[in-house]
């Protein structure tokens, strides 16, 4: 699945991104944009069907033998042809709209126009695009699944395995379409699911604690002496008697030969 993954990027190459800005009078950035976003929304859609359990149903009609496939993704020639020739669209943008509207369903309609203000393109060129995605993306897979030998519920459950990688394709800025959920009914490992499950809670733990500290500290500043702990009086009273001993003069002249002892006071007592 890895290099089937690989051939979809590489279908889609700067040099087609140019001739198809070109030729449907784009910006190249716009339409850049447009198929990074629209390419992984295609099949993280066909991750989350095939979690409910309709991946076979949706991959069915790409293994018939009249499927257009992609031989060499890094053939732009090859890429193109999908497109067709003249204002019409070809046989190959009819099939993927027909996909497209069974992967989506009731949420199909909206994608053009959610794909136009996220791209900053025209509603038509967006729609062109999308087509474009999905015959390109269904074209390789099923080139793929005849190369490999799979059947349809075979290759749902190798895109399954590369789901990861799959959903980091994502743009972090790219709108959530209805439906659609970050993993997906793809269950993440249980390790990983646990982890995410915690995380929150572990936040939320170490939050109250840190609050706790604080309120402690505050406390203990603003309470009054016989409220404090007794080391802290102690430690204060010792604190105090050494700087009054300190600042006391003596009362014997320190320069006497020899004399009475010299009065020293008592130690206070506190």
């Amino acid at each position: 699945m890895k290099n089937c993954l690989q051939a979809i990027r590489q279908a889609f190459s700067r040099e087609l991104v140019r001739h198809l800005a070109a030729r449907l009078g784009e910006r190249e950035k716009a339409v850049g944009k447009a198929l990074k976003g629209m390419v992984p929304m295609v099949l993280c859609q066909l991750l989350i069907r095939a979690g409910e359990g309709e991946g076979r149903a949706l991959l069915a009609p790409i293994m018939k033998d009249d499927w257009p496939v992609i031989r060499e993704s890094r053939n732009l020639t090859e890429v193109l042809a999908l497109l067709g020739g003249g204002p019409n669209h070809s046989a190959a943008l009819d099939a993927g709209e027909n996909w497209l509207s069974h992967l989506f369903g009731e949420s199909r309609p909206g994608l053009d126009a959610l794909m136009s203000l996220y791209a900053g393109l025209r509603p038509d060129s967006a729609v062109t695009l999308l087509r474009l995605a999905a015959a390109v993306v269904t074209a390789v897979l099923a080139q793929y699944a005849r190369r490999q030998h799979l059947t349809a519920l075979r290759l749902s459950e190798e895109l399954a395995t590369a789901k990861n990688q799959i959903y980091k394709w994502l743009p972090a800025d790219l709108p959530r379409w209805p439906g659609f959920r970050r993993r997906g009914a793809v269950k993440a490992p249980h390790a990983a699911w646990a982890a995410e499950l915690a995380r929150p809670y572990w936040v939320l733990v170490l939050a109250t604690a840190a609050v706790a500290v604080v309120a402690l500290l505050v406390l203990s500043a603003l309470a009054g002496p016989a409220q404090r702990p007794a080391p802290t009086r102690t430690l204060l009273a010792v604190a105090r008697l050494d700087s009054m001993r300190q600042t006391m003069p003596e009362t014997a002249d320190s320069t006497a030969v020899a004399g009475p002892e010299p009065t020293r006071l008592a130690p206070a007592t506190w």
